[in-house]
């Protein structure tokens, strides 16, 4: 595969600096489309974000699987639909596991406690100690779980995400789990004021590990696909085929879903990051898998009003992102 020497500008408006980097003739291919019921071919905005058009991001698993995703854009703005984007925000270290996770997040003092889930049930934590050792218990124990940590001072939003509007509190946040989790069918509200009627909110989530399966409903129509009691946790409607009446009622109505992955790494890429075993050049590898991870990760934006459901689909998986009131 060929190589050629391009000139890269941050995402980050606040970034001036340009460098020179190495990078493969393949890589920025995709274009906007239409969203699509994908069919294993290039109709799918999740196909066409592959680093290779031979070897295309295997976020199916099945043909017959019915998917619809969001349109994708290169020029992102807060709309009231939702799309994805390659503009990403960045992480100082992406976790490759619960323990470098751990190690590079779970300290100092959080503007709150994390949110920990394991085997669909709320834990209480009173410190981030017993945060931790719940999560390498449930970890030991091959048990599924998320945790939902507050990361203000960590997290650095993408361009696009305004600067002049005020943050939800605490929900700027890095969330890593293992195996099927999920917290249900909802809208993300908040309110300023304790008493006050709740409001929507708008949410970016960068997904830079695993996978997750999404369902996006516009507002107004989750009530009329989802009668109540159906919408709760562990009532995710995994593997519809595209002929199901469900599929059609998710279409009909405008709504999306699909499978959320980082774009596909192919193998050649793989290689780039195999481990060295040369001491000296160990930061080096490190470097550079921290690079290729933060260029491959993917943004959904979710507008306030929109419902989602998101599955866990992967061994471990992190996201990280933001709410704007």
């Amino acid at each position: 595969m060929s190589k050629a020497k391009t000139r890269r500008r941050s995402n980050h408006d606040d970034d001036e600096d340009e460098e020179d980097e190495e990078v493969d003739d393949n890589v920025g291919e995709s274009v906007a489309r239409d969203s699509a019921c994908c069919s294993g071919s290039n109709d799918c905005v999740l196909c066409s974000l592959s680093l290779s058009p031979a070897d295309p991001s295997p976020h199916k698993v099945d043909a017959n699987m019915f998917c619809r995703a969001p349109p994708y854009t290169e020029k992102p703005q807060l709309q009231d639909s939702p799309f994805i984007t390659t503009l990403n925000g960045t992480l100082p270290e992406y976790p490759r596991d619960l323990d470098s996770f751990l190690y590079a997040y779970a300290k100092g003092r959080p503007s709150r406690m994390p949110n920990i889930d394991v085997n669909h049930e709320c834990q209480e934590i009173k410190s981030l100690s017993s945060a931790k050792k719940i999560l390498q218990d449930a970890h030991g124990s091959h048990l599924p779980f998320w945790g939902a940590f507050s990361c203000e001072d960590a997290i650095r939003h993408p361009s696009w995400w305004p600067r002049d509007r005020p943050a939800v509190p605490g929900y700027t946040q890095i969330i890593v789990g293992s195996g099927p989790t999920d917290i249900g069918l909802h809208i993300d509200k908040y309110s300023p004021t304790k008493g006050q009627p709740e409001a929507p909110v708008s949410t970016y989530i960068t997904i830079c590990a695993g996978s997750k399966q999404v369902l996006m409903l516009p507002p107004g129509s989750a009530e009329n696909i989802f009668p109540p009691g159906t919408r709760t946790v562990g009532n995710f409607p995994s593997n519809l085929s595209a002929g199901d009446a469900l599929a059609q009622k998710i279409q009909e109505v405008g709504g999306f879903y699909f499978k959320l992955q980082p774009r596909h790494i192919t193998s050649s890429t793989q290689q780039m990051v195999a481990p060295s075993h040369n001491n000296e050049d160990k930061d080096d590898d490190d470097d550079l898998d921290q690079r290729i991870i933060a260029e491959h990760a993917l943004t959904l934006f979710v507008p306030k009003g929109w419902s989602h459901w998101l599955l866990g689909g992967s061994t471990w998986a992190a996201i990280f992102g933001g709410t704007l009131m």
